[in-house]
């Protein structure tokens, strides 16, 4: 049996439609296995049955029930979602950050090659080197100028190019991987980005010296001139609801264009959280024929 689960949604003045029974996860789990991913030398999740006097919570050794005690890292363990919290000196928790807004918005889904920093004409404050790869402001301006001025930038999804499954057990630790330069976050932010999803380890260098400035700038924060938590008065601007999301895998079978995006995350109280991003394909309203693997560009979805 099967059942369909459609809904009409109307963005930018248009009528589109999307099943909540198709969707695709582009989710790194958090998980036990022999090669897990890693990435800022954090440690492996580890997955240990509680025990208890003759109590053990396995059901392979005899327990009645399983009942693991699980130690990990949000930020290098799989996929998670990260709020202003992550800089501020102030305790501010993804979740009540993710409580105040709707977690299912349009997005964009884009494909981009990194460049490197010295063929852009972009800045990076702390120390690095000219043949770091990046995603530039010149970058995404070229994949998203389609886009501009649309409600489908509410929420991006970047897939980094070449795409490999090996993602998905990739050790990032000590690499380097390609990152996003504060001209380019800065960019995003302008343009009424309010949702940042990478399948990189972060948006910052690998060692950034502590500066952070692709995050600082996406959340317009200065770490410098950040006031202390018990000197802030109601008068201070709002704390940024814009959240990023890093260590996604985007399957090649998830083509470029205009989602519905669902980021569903785990209830933490602190700056992150693990997530479950799912992209939900969009077709026109009436449109008869739904195929999930036949995605929105926009000559598709703007008539």
């Amino acid at each position: 049996r099967s059942v369909e689960m459609k809904v009409s949604v109307g963005i930018d003045d248009h009528k589109f439609e999307f099943d909540l029974s198709k969707s695709f996860l582009i989710t790194i789990p958090i998980s036990d296995q022999s090669k897990p991913i890693d990435a800022f030398y954090l440690p492996p999740p580890t997955f240990e049955p509680f025990k208890a006097g003759s109590f053990v919570g396995d059901t392979r050794q005899g327990g009645s029930v399983n009942c693991a005690t699980v130690h990990f890292s949000p930020h290098g363990n799989g996929t998670h979602t990260e709020c202003v919290g992550h800089v501020s000196k102030e305790r501010i928790s993804i979740h009540h950050i993710m409580k105040q807004q709707p977690s299912m918005f349009p997005c964009v889904v884009i494909s981009v090659h990194p460049e490197e920093l010295s063929s852009s004409k972009d800045k990076y404050p702390p120390k690095h080197l000219d043949s770091d790869l990046v995603i530039s402001k010149r970058v995404l301006e070229a994949a998203l100028k389609p886009w501009k001025g649309s409600s489908f930038l509410t929420g991006i999804v970047i897939r980094t190019l070449p795409n490999s499954t090996q993602k998905l057990q990739r050790h990032y630790s000590g690499t380097n991987p390609p990152f996003l330069t504060p001209d380019a976050t800065r960019y995003l932010l302008e343009n009424g980005v309010q949702h940042l999803l990478v399948d990189l380890p972060s948006v910052d260098r690998e060692e950034d010296e502590g500066q952070l400035p692709a995050h600082c700038a996406f959340w317009n924060f200065n770490k410098k001139t950040e006031p202390n938590p018990k000197d802030v008065e109601s008068s201070c601007p709002p704390v940024s609801s814009r959240t990023i999301t890093e260590l996604c895998f985007i399957p090649d079978e998830v083509r470029d264009g205009g989602y519905m995006l669902d980021l569903q995350m785990a209830a933490f109280d602190s700056d992150a959280a693990p997530s479950n991003p799912r992209l939900y394909p969009l077709m026109r309203e009436g449109d008869i024929g739904y195929d999930m693997h036949k995605s929105a560009s926009w000559s598709d979805l703007i008539v």
